[in-house]
């Protein structure tokens, strides 16, 4: 059986996760990362990262997703893919975000201060976009095999050629594009089914806790059953296990 909980950072297989995959480097990763770290007692974490983040006192395996870089776990392996970061039009995200500003609650002074410590450890270097966005290959011992990209950009060559490989994925657990409107959320959901072709798709990364602007996925399920009925969709509250069982996957035709 394979549980996952829901939204950015993934723990695979165990609760308290021993390992924990960063999509990205940017601030906003680093920070759901190191909440959830503080939460963990195991000093003795593993996780897999993008090169450009360095955390203190774990275990890390860092990883460009360039091709050939294989992390092996007892029970499952690790594929670093190159992503990229999602870019959503200014001329619409602006208007958007310079209302929710006027209606959003502010910060604690203890969650400001949390952030700003956060802030100093992780980058906003444009080169996240291209460099720095890493999604992943999980396939476990038995064949179940999890795409997990928790950015919602455009999908990348490196991502086509892995996917020409192994020809398609179990799971999808894949952001939704911060873009907010839903025709343009629906377009990039489209084109990462059609890369990954999964049997489950769960969306990722349309949660707002700093704004209240959530993202709509009912819209996205409806264009993904339009483009493929057989396609099933799944999406849980806030650390609500979601259970596979692993005997049933695509390598075995069941």
């Amino acid at each position: 059986m394979l549980g996952l909980p829901p939204h950015n950072s993934i723990g695979v297989g165990l609760f308290p996760a021993r390992l924990y995959l960063l999509r990205r480097a940017q601030f906003e990763g680093q920070c759901r990362l190191q909440a959830a770290l503080n939460r963990s007692q195991d000093a003795g974490l593993s996780w897999a990262v993008a090169e450009t983040c360095r955390t203190a006192n774990r275990l890390e395996a860092s990883a460009t997703g360039r091709g050939g870089e294989i992390l092996k776990f007892p029970g499952y392996t690790i594929e670093p893919i190159l992503g990229r970061h999602a870019e959503p039009p200014a001329n619409i995200v602006g208007p958007i975000d310079a209302a929710l500003k006027q209606v959003t609650k502010p910060l604690t002074e203890e969650e400001a201060a949390e952030q700003s410590i956060i802030r100093q450890r992780a980058t906003s270097d444009r080169r996240v976009i291209a460099e720095g966005t890493i999604a992943y290959l999980i396939t476990l011992d038995d064949g179940f095999r999890i795409m997990y990209r928790d950015s919602g950009g455009r999908i990348t060559e490196w991502e086509k050629t892995v996917m020409e490989r192994i020809g398609r994925v179990d799971l999808a657990l894949i952001a939704v594009a911060a873009s907010y409107l839903n025709t343009l959320t629906v377009e990039q959901a489209i084109e990462h089914i059609r890369t990954y072709k999964p049997d489950v798709y769960m969306p990722a990364h349309h949660d707002a806790p700093n704004n209240g602007l959530w993202r709509a996925i009912e819209p996205i399920s409806e264009a993904i059953k339009g483009e493929n009925p057989n396609i099933i969709t799944v999406s849980r509250e806030y650390r609500t296990p979601v259970c596979f069982n692993t005997d049933f996957d695509i390598q075995r035709g069941r």
